[in-house]
């Protein structure tokens, strides 16, 4: 378990792997998203659930931009159901999450090139320009 402070807010981050296994919940709609990439490249979706316990991914091994999925290499397939998160506290939640998981802080945000490219191709695929 580790504490960290966002601002005047502090948050405990606590058992990070509570994941069920890929068999047993092998999609999960995600409505509150960022996707960090590691400095050697490795991408990972960091999520926040409705009861306030932020998700990081293994290791992404596929984008479907046009279903608007991501796929981790464990196999677990993230629907992305609404843009990247906005909201300046849930972003600083999602990124002390992704420093405490991932061991590091030197990641870049890659989320809103990731929902642009996944944007322009959906209205590829249905003819819009």
């Amino acid at each position: 378990m580790s504490r960290t402070m966002t601002g005047d807010v502090g948050f405990v981050l606590a058992n990070e792997r509570d994941v069920p296994p890929v068999g047993e919940q092998s999609h999960m709609k995600v409505h509150c998203w960022r996707l960090v990439q590691m400095p050697s490249g490795t991408q990972h979706l960091v999520t926040l659930r409705n009861a306030g316990i932020a998700r990081v991914t293994s290791p992404i091994g596929s984008i479907d931009h046009q279903k608007r999925t991501f796929t981790t290499s464990s196999g677990r397939v993230y629907v992305v159901v609404v843009p990247p998160e906005v909201a300046e506290l849930e972003r600083r939640v999602l990124k002390a999450a992704a420093a405490s998981v991932l061991g590091t802080a030197d990641t870049l945000d890659v989320s809103d090139a990731a929902w642009a490219q996944m944007c322009n191709d959906w209205s590829s695929s249905l003819g819009i320009q």
